[in-house]
């Protein structure tokens, strides 16, 4: 009698790995749609960065950051954030330089704090996110200006930058006000759906897996 319930435990033990192997290579297939989504995001991000160009101050990157931070993670985020200025620099009037690491920072900054949002978050919190997001580039950017020209005071700086820092977080906190009905929408593709699922299956049968005792 033991010994038939041992080998049901093992047939059962053996059905589990099976089926834990096949949602693993559903997930690295939906991992692989995740990176199309992404490279879609930098894409967009720095097209409309080239198309706004002659609007100081004026940019999506900020948000589309916010979003894919807020679908993919944080990780993601930053990564839009950071290699679509990269990319958009070698297209837009002043290009590369110096300054394109600290840029990259700034924006990438704005994909990570988008992590920490959701598909379920409010308007006030996308809104919030932008606008600290882009405090915090206009930060970065205005230190590494008076390191850059020094003999202009910080002072002297921060009154010349005041109007388009200003612009920059009306503009920002306004393409923020629509995230949270973008955010949903892409949401809804069957994609995250699906790999939301696929996630949860994978980790219960694993627990499962560990609490089957092992034949000694």
């Amino acid at each position: 009698m033991q010994r038939q319930i041992q080998l049901q435990k093992e047939a059962t033990n053996s059905k589990l790995s099976y089926i834990n192997v096949l949602l693993q290579k559903q997930i690295q297939k939906l991992s692989l749609k995740e990176v199309t989504l992404v490279v879609s995001f930098i894409s967009l991000a720095t097209i409309g960065r080239v198309a706004l160009q002659w609007l100081p101050s004026v940019e999506l990157m900020t948000i589309l950051a916010i979003i894919s931070g807020a679908l993919f993670g944080k990780e993601e985020g930053f990564l839009v954030g950071s290699s679509s200025l990269i990319v958009s620099n070698f297209f837009i009037y002043g290009g590369q330089g110096p300054w394109t690491i600290f840029q990259a920072v700034g924006f990438g900054a704005a994909g990570y704090l988008g992590g920490y949002l959701n598909e379920n978050s409010r308007r006030i919190s996308f809104v919030g996110v932008s606008i600290l997001a882009t405090v915090i580039y206009e930060t970065i950017m205005n230190i590494q200006s008076v390191t850059m020209f020094g003999f202009i005071g910080i002072t002297n700086m921060l009154l010349l930058a005041a109007p388009f820092t200003a612009v920059h977080i009306i503009s920002n906190a306004t393409f923020a006000s629509f995230a949270p009905e973008i955010t949903k929408k892409i949401n809804e593709v069957e994609f995250f759906e699906h790999k939301k699922i696929a996630k949860y299956l994978r980790n219960y049968i694993n627990s499962k897996l560990g609490s089957i005792p092992k034949p000694k």
